[in-house]
């Protein structure tokens, strides 16, 4: 819903408003859209395992930072 916001840069006033020339429609299929992403994310999070197994010979590898920290996953 923030994207969506009227918002105004502070230094330059330039005004961005995202829904600017949508008619009810347009703004009724981004809130359905939005809906039916929630729901099926919802959907498959529910059907994952509570407990993820990993096969101790399979690790994965550092990432960013943490490969030069000696860090371990």
């Amino acid at each position: 819903v923030d994207r969506y916001k009227r918002t105004t840069h502070k230094s330059s006033g330039i005004t961005n408003y995202p829904l600017e020339g949508c008619t009810g429609g347009d703004i009724r299929g981004i809130i359905e859209r939005l809906v039916y992403v929630g729901v099926e994310s919802d959907s498959i999070i529910s059907k994952l395992p509570d407990k993820f197994e990993m096969d101790n010979a399979i690790k994965p590898e550092p990432a960013g930072l943490d490969r030069y920290m000696g860090a371990t996953v």
